[in-house]
């Protein structure tokens, strides 16, 4: 680009893609184990956003393994780090996470051995 040109390149780095899901508008969602993260595009490949962060708190993972559109463009996200299921609404905005039993011995729940 000319030094005198005032656009900026910008660059997004995308890693490993090791799950992704095509929305009804053709945005693809996208999850990338290098960044530990997960990537929203529109149908005509623009990026549009990161959806939250590496975290414990609501709507945020450590390691997104698998991502799912359910009926509405609703998108879960796995997060076998952390034993969740993260739900974002057709607004890509957070909505709800579950926590997960993990089997233990015996069949229990291995973080609250109860259920």
């Amino acid at each position: 680009m000319p030094a005198s040109c005032s656009r900026r390149a910008t660059f997004l780095a995308v890693g490993a893609v090791i799950d992704a899901a095509l929305l009804s508008s053709g945005s693809l969602v996208l999850v990338d184990s290098d960044m530990r993260d997960v990537k929203v595009f529109d149908s005509d490949g623009k990026f549009l956003k990161v959806l939250r962060r590496s975290g414990a708190g609501p709507g945020e993972y450590r390691f997104p393994t698998s991502v799912m559109r359910t009926e509405g463009d609703t998108i879960l996200i796995a997060d076998y780090a952390q034993g969740r299921l993260i739900r974002f609404g057709p607004d890509l905005e957070h909505h709800r996470t579950t926590t997960l039993p993990v089997p233990g011995p015996a069949g229990r729940c291995a973080r609250c051995r109860t259920c």
